[in-house]
């Protein structure tokens, strides 16, 4: 258990609702035996609680000894201003509530757009590397071609010219042994 001495904000918000609960019930209590003696004066004035960050806000228990004659005019006041911050509270709390649910939501949508994009970005290089090896090959499979056929061409115009050099030395043995007949 908390000691004595320690503040509201260390407990749980369970229990501190617990606490905010009795102590409101302790003010009734107050109020009560003030106005069924009267002789005796009530010297604790009533202060406003301080804000609960509870979800949900406790309302006053209603309490069947307290009619509207016995509780003199201030308090009376103070029971509605106690009344109207509880509800205000609450109804910031739930506000506040709303908007951390909105901005929540806001950033979770930013963050799948984010990833979203980065995938479309992934695929994007992956596509343009595939385009380049496409191209890359292409250009490779291009020279190669070009390789095989210039050698052909080469090979071809060799042999065209060794037939032809073959030709022209059998011409020039003929054309001298021809001449060394006529001779």
């Amino acid at each position: 258990m908390a000691h004595k001495n320690a503040p509201l904000m260390t407990l749980a918000p369970s229990t501190s609702s617990l606490v905010v609960l009795l102590t409101v019930v302790g003010l009734l209590l107050q109020l009560v035996t003030a106005s069924e003696f009267p002789e005796r004066e009530c010297c604790d004035p009533v202060y406003p609680l301080p804000a609960v960050s509870a979800s949900v806000t406790p309302d006053p228990p209603p309490s069947p000894s307290i009619s509207s004659s016995s509780v003199t005019r201030p308090e009376s006041l103070a029971l509605e201003s106690l009344a109207a911050g509880w509800l205000e509270n609450g109804e910031k709390e739930e506000e506040e509530e709303e908007e951390d649910e909105k901005e929540e939501e806001e950033e979770a949508e930013e963050e799948e757009e984010e990833e979203e994009e980065e995938e479309d970005k992934k695929k994007k290089k992956q596509e343009k590397k595939k385009e380049k090896k496409k191209k890359k090959k292409k250009k490779k499979r291009k020279r190669q071609k070009k390789k095989k056929r210039n050698r052909q061409k080469k090979k071809k115009k060799t042999g065209e010219e060794e037939g032809e050099k073959e030709e022209i030395e059998e011409e020039e043995e003929e054309g001298a042994g021809g001449e060394e007949e006529v001779k």
